[in-house]
């Protein structure tokens, strides 16, 4: 080893250095470069090589996971809300339903009415509070 380190010279190691300064934004140095650098150490060109298509090797496969989870995720976000419209629609129904049996058998419908409107008073109240501890629906403010 020479006194800067693993080159014989300073005009080797300054050839090297000039590569490096040519060397582009690809994923792998110039030719110029990894020739200068396979003199000093030969078979870094074959490691770098090596090295370069493992790691994208490993990215596709980071990426084959990535889009098996987010189908996995959708696929769970649109059976929730499946839920919640299946749940949704049987409360509407219900309530239609009680409405319209009680008009038909000549009832009132303020008793009816109020309980309706208390129950959507406890939802608001109920979301409201899910709001102001921070545990509320996305908005279209968060894409902001």
């Amino acid at each position: 080893m020479g006194p800067d380190g693993p080159w014989d010279d300073q005009g080797e190691l300054e050839a090297v250095l000039v590569a490096m300064e040519r060397t582009t934004a690809g994923p792998l140095p110039p030719k110029d470069w990894l020739a200068a650098a396979e003199q000093h150490y030969p078979g870094v060109t074959k490691a770098l090589v090596d090295d370069f298509l493992a790691e994208r090797q490993n990215a596709r496969e980071l990426l084959r996971e990535a889009a098996t989870f987010d189908r996995m995720s959708f696929r769970r976000f649109a059976d929730y809300q499946r839920l919640q419209l299946i749940a949704a629609t049987t409360i509407v129904l219900v309530i239609a339903l009680g409405g319209v049996i009680l008009a038909l058998n000549g009832k009132s419908l303020y008793g009816f009415a109020l309980l309706v409107f208390e129950v959507a008073g406890l939802v608001l109240a109920f979301l409201y509070g899910r709001t102001r501890n921070g545990d509320r629906p996305p908005s279209s403010e968060d894409d902001e």
